[in-house]
């Protein structure tokens, strides 16, 4: 016994899976996007924040060499009293080479705090030059993170609607139906599709003429070589509460 095929049915159906599916990669993809957002934004973030710890580093090896300097010169000072009171000459030539390594100590040391207050102004200019721009980007990552954290909301209520609506067209299908439907969900993403110049149009194969006699009458009728169920395209057959789309053509399945 024939039975007869509830197409605008099973193209509903077809048509919200279609929907599920692009709406679960949407979800995916700007999922992924705000996550790369947000780790660029921690990027700048972080370094934001090792910047002015940078500087303080860079102070504090200033203020040590400030604090050398001066233990130097309180040495200096102290050696130098002494000369005054040396009667051996012996003594004398001592005290002066420690007076004269002393005063090559302070030399270098004060060239290094040279070059450090060099390297912390600079470092200093080109915090304040990058601050403006650093705030800016944060500025702009910020934004675009939100707005895909609204693109994800929609797309996940979108996504919400769009399963429910599976489910009340699924609901529609007679049981037979849809036990058919789901067996073919399992091996292939697109188990509804039209017949295009006589052929299956998943796997293209040509339908002899007694299977397009029983699509003529609206029978159930599935693809001789991968089983995907079959539509005839006619106008009367385009009805959807979920976008209806096209259905995929992929490769048959054994």
């Amino acid at each position: 016994m024939s039975v007869h095929a509830p197409y605008t049915l099973l193209l509903e159906v077809a048509s919200c899976d279609a929907r599920v599916s692009h709406l679960t990669q949407t979800v995916a993809d700007l999922s992924k996007k705000i996550a790369a957002q947000q780790q660029s934004f921690a990027t700048y973030q972080e370094a934001c924040a090792c910047a002015p710890a940078t500087l303080l580093g860079m102070k504090k090896a200033i203020d040590d060499l400030e604090l050398q300097l001066k233990s130097i010169d309180d040495q200096l000072k102290h050696k130098k009293q002494q000369l005054d009171l040396i009667t051996s000459e012996k003594q004398l030539h001592a005290l002066e080479h420690e007076i004269a390594m002393l005063l090559r100590k302070k030399e270098e040391l004060s060239d290094l705090q040279v070059d450090q207050w060099l390297a912390y102004e600079t470092a200093q200019q080109e915090q304040e030059a990058q601050q403006s721009s650093t705030a800016t980007q944060l500025e702009q990552l910020g934004a675009d993170i939100a707005s895909l954290e609204s693109e994800l909301e929609q797309a996940q209520i979108s996504l919400a609607n769009a399963e429910q609506g599976r489910q009340t067209a699924l609901a529609n299908l007679p049981s037979e139906s849809r036990a058919l439907y789901e067996r073919m969900r399992v091996h292939v993403s697109d188990p509804v599709v039209l017949v295009h110049e006589n052929a299956c149009g998943g796997c293209f194969y040509p339908l002899p003429q007694p299977t397009l006699a029983k699509l003529r009458q609206q029978e159930m009728v599935s693809c001789l070589l991968c089983n995907r169920l079959l539509i005839l395209p006619a106008p009367t057959n385009v009805a959807s509460t979920c976008a209806p789309t096209t259905p995929h053509h992929s490769e048959p399945y054994a």
